[in-house]
Formats: structure tokens, sequence, C-alpha cells
């Protein structure tokens, strides 16, 4: 079994080709201008039938080590220089620092983060605290302290706000209902006298 690390220079990459003319979406034409970028594999299906419309979609072969343009310019049947927008659906990363793929520099492993030692504070590098005597209780004297203003403070309200409920009669018929907060009772009132 073989370990040793495949080394790749070309790599497949779905392109888009935008601001197309329509005129210029067959076989013969899109392959000489994808071609501008590398080597033209095959058209997507939807590109060769013109169902999407907002670009032609082209699989290229490409070196990993090539600038990927993102214009492709060409001159047309009338001598007109025409520029198409190219948009990659994928690159391949390259780490510039150890010369692999899959990553960028900003997420290398192997990159060079060398710490600078300091050497550390000394007894003599750091201030002296004063000592101060502790009372016979342990409790230190405090030497000097930010002193607050006085603050006045509003009275609080603790009055019960839900007494107005606290008792309701309430007549239902011939009957008349007490209804407290604590709880409810349920009196009999004599019946009205027929006038």
């Amino acid at each position: 079994m073989d370990l040793a690390k495949d080394v790749l220079h070309t790599v497949p990459m779905w392109i888009q080709l935008h601001k197309l003319d329509i005129k210029y979406w067959g076989d013969k034409s899109l392959f000489k201008i994808a071609g501008k970028i590398g080597k033209v594999l095959k058209t997507d299906q939807a590109s060769s039938k013109k169902d999407r419309l907002q670009y032609a979609r082209v699989l290229i072969e490409d070196e990993v080590n090539q600038v990927f343009p993102n214009h492709v310019r060409f001159v047309n049947e009338k001598d007109n220089i025409v520029q198409i927008d190219v948009v990659y659906e994928w690159k391949p990363e390259k780490c510039e620092g150890c010369k692999q793929f899959g990553h960028i520099c900003v997420h290398c492993k192997k990159k060079d983060d060398s710490k600078v030692w300091q050497r550390k504070a000394t007894a003599v590098d750091k201030p002296q605290k004063k000592n101060i005597e502790a009372d016979t209780d342990g409790f230190r004297k405090v030497v000097s302290s930010p002193r607050l203003p006085s603050q006045k403070s509003n009275p609080v309200n603790t009055q019960n706000s839900f007494q107005v409920l606290a008792v309701e009669e309430v007549n239902v018929g011939d009957v008349v209902c007490e209804i407290g907060v604590d709880d409810a009772r349920r009196v009999e009132c004599p019946p009205a006298p027929n006038e």
C-alpha cells in the first residue's frame, strides 16, 4: 500500500457565464468562450436545452495553480469586444504557507505561530504592598475609602391595591352571594313579599 500524497495539477469545476447573449449558447460557441479559462469538458443539460436563461453553465478542467479570471473577453462577429462575467461555483483553496490544498493560510495548522517568551516579573519589579497591622481580633484598619454622598430614599407604598375586591355582594335572583378574597359564601335571601 502506497501512502504517498497524490499531487493535484488539474481540477474540474463548474463555471457560470453571465450576461452571455443567447446566440452564443451553442456548443461550439460555449466551448470557445469557456476554453479561454480552461479545458472544456461539457455543458449542463439546462444550458444545452436553453431551459435556464440567466447564465450558461460549463464544466471545465483547469490548472490549480493558475489565477481564475472573473471576466472573459472575446471579439464578436461585428469586431466588437464582448466581456462576460464568470462565476466559479467552487474554487480550490490553497495555502501559500504550506502549499497544500483544502484550506487558506488563516486556517493553516502548520503556520508559524512562534510565541515570544517574556520574563516574569520578579519581586523587585512588583510594587510593594504596605503592611497594615491587624488588631487583636484580626481586623485591619481602613486607611482611606471613598465616601459616597448620602441618599435619601422615597417612602415605599405598602397599601394593598386589591382591597377594593375584598368583599362584594351579588344578587342572583333570590340568592345573595358575598364574594370575598378569602372565602365565598352563599346566603339565602328571604323571599320577596308579593305586592
